[in-house]
């Protein structure tokens, strides 16, 4: 794949989060995909597989009742690994819950990191966000 092949696939993964299309998601995934959420460099969540991504991002959706991932940026990753792409994104979201971490629903979050998406078999097979 080329880095403007290895955007569209972003772009429609990241239309698909923020308008709550789980099937949408999905769709561009490898059947071995692994997810990472790292905040403040802490692992806070990982998964491996498209049925264990799926009902996280099921998981995920019900705490929001919007949210929004804007991509600023895109550069390749050249590390020898599987080809990849880097992304800078703005993201905003409001909750639709209260939170054990005293956020309540209604609140907003606003984060800005980056997200790196690596690629096989013509499928995004890797996504870590950092934030």
């Amino acid at each position: 794949m080329d880095p403007s092949e290895q955007d569209a696939l972003i772009a429609r993964y990241v239309a698909a989060y923020y308008a709550f299309d789980i099937q949408g998601m999905v769709e561009p995934l490898h059947e071995e995909v692994v997810f990472r959420n790292i905040s403040n460099g802490v692992v806070t969540h990982e998964s491996t597989g498209l049925a264990a991504f799926t009902a996280q991002a099921k998981a995920a959706a019900a705490l929001f009742s919007s949210r929004h991932q804007e991509i600023t940026a895109s550069k390749s990753v050249v590390d020898g690994g599987d080809p990849g792409r880097t992304v800078a994104i703005t993201y905003r979201a409001t909750l639709a819950t209260d939170l054990p971490n005293g956020m309540r629903s209604g609140d907003t979050i606003e984060l800005s990191g980056a997200s790196e998406f690596r690629f096989r078999d013509g499928k995004i097979v890797s996504i870590i966000d950092r934030a």
